[in-house]
């Protein structure tokens, strides 16, 4: 029987081919250059997921304004109007729970 060595490391396959990120040894630091970089990036992410909200919730409001007049029009009860209303936070509610 032969002697069987694991190939973990070993092979045609390039651990460094493989990682999505390359590996920083700890001698190596970001500059102040890349730091202000990251730190403006990170500030266009934020402004622009604030934007997104800022949107959503006030084309929810709209929505609540305006509902009613064209739910009773359609003759839907109130009481089914409420459980279209509150389908949104339950709905946000219960996926919260999984991640």
């Amino acid at each position: 029987m032969a002697d069987v060595q694991p190939m973990l490391g070993r092979g045609s396959v390039n651990d460094e081919k493989m990682m999505l990120s390359p590996r920083i040894s700890s001698a190596q630091h970001p500059t102040a250059a890349e730091l202000a970089e990251q730190k403006k990036n990170d500030r266009i992410v934020l402004a622009l997921t604030y934007a997104v909200l800022f949107s959503r919730y006030a084309i929810a409001t709209f929505l609540s304004a305006f509902f009613p007049t064209y739910a009773e029009d359609a003759g839907i009860s109130s009481t089914f109007s409420g459980i279209i209303f509150s389908a949104y936070p339950l709905g946000i509610t219960i996926t919260s729970a999984f991640g």
